[in-house]
């Protein structure tokens, strides 16, 4: 399994918008063959508005076979129209989990 975050730098009056295309998109998201979870967080009150997806996948491929999709290309745009900056992305291999180590 692999772990994804994605940091997204919204724009102060855009965050109505990025909540709302998230929403949109979640379901689709984690619909997809692999996908184990899709969650949105927020930085708290008073700081300039950033959000970071978290999305849990069965594999590499399964996430690829997301980001080479209709869906993503679909997606994209909305959620890149919010930003204020470039967005940045990490993934990251489980290497133990719940006190046992990751298959």
């Amino acid at each position: 399994m692999i772990l994804r975050l994605v940091g997204l730098p919204v724009e102060p009056g855009q965050v109505a918008e990025m909540e709302r295309a998230f929403a949109m998109a979640r379901p689709r998201i984690a619909a997809l063959p692999g996908c184990q979870q899709v969650s949105l967080l927020r930085t708290g009150e008073g700081e300039e508005p950033d959000f970071l997806t978290l999305s849990v996948w069965d594999g590499r491929d399964d996430l690829e076979e997301y980001r080479r999709s209709d869906l993503f290309r679909e997606i994209w745009p909305a959620i890149r129209a919010t930003l204020r900056d470039k967005p940045w992305a990490k993934t990251y291999d489980y290497v133990a989990e719940d006190g046992a180590e990751a298959e």
